[in-house]
């Protein structure tokens, strides 16, 4: 799913999507005032750094924690950022609404019947208590199977790896040429 938030000036923490369930594993967060994404720190601590530390960069950054994403600087009045995330609503109803479960004999899993189906035979055998190993051998491969048909979101990299300090980019990423 895509989710654009906007700035008011101050605001720089945003609730996750109600129908948020993870980020996918290479998604970024765009901003309409950077050229590139911003960086997402993956330690507490690197915030705190962050926040802490009096430095001025040319990159925005974001990390999540306490169910929302958390931006920094804040972003300026009618800035953007835009992300893909993972929604859990994996049902479509009847009336083609989504949900996060299924409640209705008319429901549809939005993903691939078969891929459930594997699914559930492997889970009931092993609740169960029986060999399970070959279907949940045939669920893995069948998924991994889908996800290499699915192109995903490829990343572009031009110019060279940015200058860092103390492991985080702030420089920017591009190359400079021209008389001084």
């Amino acid at each position: 799913m895509l989710k654009t938030f906007t700035g008011d000036g101050t605001t720089a923490d945003f609730d996750l999507p109600d129908d948020y369930e993870r980020m996918q594993q290479t998604s970024s967060l765009w901003s309409s005032r950077w050229l590139w994404a911003t960086n997402h720190l993956t330690s507490p601590d690197q915030w705190i750094e962050l926040q802490v530390t009096p430095i001025a960069t040319v990159n925005g950054y974001w990390i999540i924690f306490g169910d929302q994403f958390h931006q920094w600087p804040a972003m300026a009045n009618s800035e953007t950022v835009k992300l893909f995330y993972v929604s859990n609503e994996i049902v479509k109803a009847s009336n083609n609404s989504l949900k996060p479960a299924f409640t209705e004999d008319a429901d549809t899993f939005r993903l691939s019947e078969r891929l459930l189906k594997l699914a559930i035979i492997y889970r009931w055998k092993q609740n169960k208590g029986l060999a399970y190993q070959q279907a949940q051998d045939d669920f893995e491969t069948l998924k991994l199977r889908m996800i290499d048909k699915d192109p995903g979101s490829k990343p572009v990299v031009s110019g060279l790896p940015p200058l860092s300090w103390r492991g985080r980019n702030v420089a920017w990423p591009g190359t400079v040429t021209g008389a001084p």
